[in-house]
């Protein structure tokens, strides 16, 4: 019998969701969205692409060092979905290398930090934990 790992979130799956959307994206829109927590090794929020509101967010996590940690804005929250942004399956989430600065969360492909994700909006330094809109 062969098994095979399920995912739930990620760059695979998400592009898989859009290929059988069978709908073409429209180029990237402006961003609404939230950092919920930068703590214990974890950065958490949420994105929202306005032009393509069903669709996840490629994202670039940049740490100090220069290194640059690819992820996806489609994680499910039943908050978000709640209050009607979009399915829900827009959450990030990040573990961070231990020791690690974070200096900015950015769209992949264009750059555009999303919202929070800068060290100037945001406190990156200190340990954060925002309490949820919803």
């Amino acid at each position: 019998m062969f098994f095979t790992e399920v995912s739930e979130e990620g760059p695979v799956l998400e592009a898989i969701r859009t290929r059988l959307s069978g709908v073409a994206a429209r180029p990237p829109g402006p961003m609404r969205g939230h950092l919920d927590l930068v703590s214990g090794g974890l950065v958490e929020g949420w994105v929202q692409d306005l032009a393509n509101p069903e669709r996840g967010v490629a994202l670039e996590l940049v740490l100090a060092d220069g290194t640059v940690l690819p992820g996806v804005a489609n994680r499910y929250r039943a908050d978000l979905e709640k209050v009607g942004i979009g399915l829900g399956r827009h959450a990030y989430r990040f573990e961070l290398p231990k020791g690690a600065e974070v200096v900015a969360i950015r769209r992949a492909g264009d750059g555009v930090v999303v919202p929070g994700g800068s060290k100037e909006e945001s406190s990156f330094s200190e340990e954060k934990e925002a309490k949820r809109l919803f």
